[in-house]
C-alpha cells in the first residue's frame, strides 16, 4: 500500500482505535462509578444482613412448599352413630367436587359404597359422608383436585369411631 491508499488504511485504523479506547475507559468508568455506588450504599454489615435475610426467606418457602401438600387436609373428625360413622374432612383449600367420587375414598383398602352421598360446605372446605363401619378402619383419599388444580393424596390414615386426626400431643 502506497501513497492515498496507506494514509487512508491509517486513519481507519487510529479512528477505530481511538473508539475502542474510549469505549475501553467509558467501560472501567462505568465499572469504577458501580464500585462506588455498591460501597456507598451497601457497607459490609449491609451485604450480610441482605444475604441472610435472602437465605431465611429462601428457607422458608422453601420450608412451606414442602409442607403443603400435608397441610391441604388440616383436619378429619369421626362420630359414631350406631353402626355408622360420619367423617368430616377439612381442607385447607376449597375442593373440585367432581373430583370427590366413591373411588377416590378408600376405608380399608376398599372404595366407598357408589350410593355415597357427600355434602359440602359453602365454601367447599369441608366434605362430610357417613358409612357403614363399627370399631377401627384406616381411611386415604386418591387423586382429589382443589379448584386450584393441586392434588390431594394422601398415605393410609389411621381412624376409629370416635377420633380427630391428627391427634393433639399432650
Amino acid at each position: 500500500m502506497t501513497g492515498d491508499g496507506a494514509l487512508f488504511f491509517k486513519i481507519k485504523l487510529a479512528f477505530l482505535l481511538n473508539i475502542i479506547y474510549n469505549l475501553f475507559k467509558n467501560f472501567l468508568c462505568f465499572l469504577k462509578l458501580l464500585c462506588v455506588i455498591l460501597n456507598y450504599y451497601l457497607s459490609m454489615k449491609r451485604i450480610i444482613a441482605l444475604c441472610l435475610i435472602a437465605i431465611f426467606s429462601l428457607s422458608a418457602f422453601a420450608q412451606k412448599s414442602r409442607g403443603y401438600e400435608d397441610s391441604l387436609i388440616t383436619q378429619i373428625v369421626t362420630k359414631q352413630a350406631g353402626s355408622s360413622v360420619q367423617i368430616n374432612i377439612f381442607f385447607s383449600e376449597s375442593i373440585n367436587p367432581r373430583t370427590l367420587v366413591p373411588q377416590a375414598i378408600l376405608i380399608n383398602g376398599v372404595p366407598l359404597n357408589p350410593n355415597t352421598k357427600f355434602m359440602f360446605n359453602r365454601e367447599g372446605t369441608q366434605v362430610r359422608f357417613n358409612i357403614e363401619f363399627t370399631g377401627s378402619f384406616t381411611l386415604k383419599l386418591n387423586h382429589l383436585m382443589t379448584n386450584s388444580g393441586r392434588e390431594i393424596s394422601t398415605g393410609t390414615i389411621a381412624l376409629n369411631g370416635d377420633s380427630i386426626w391428627p391427634r393433639k400431643e399432650s
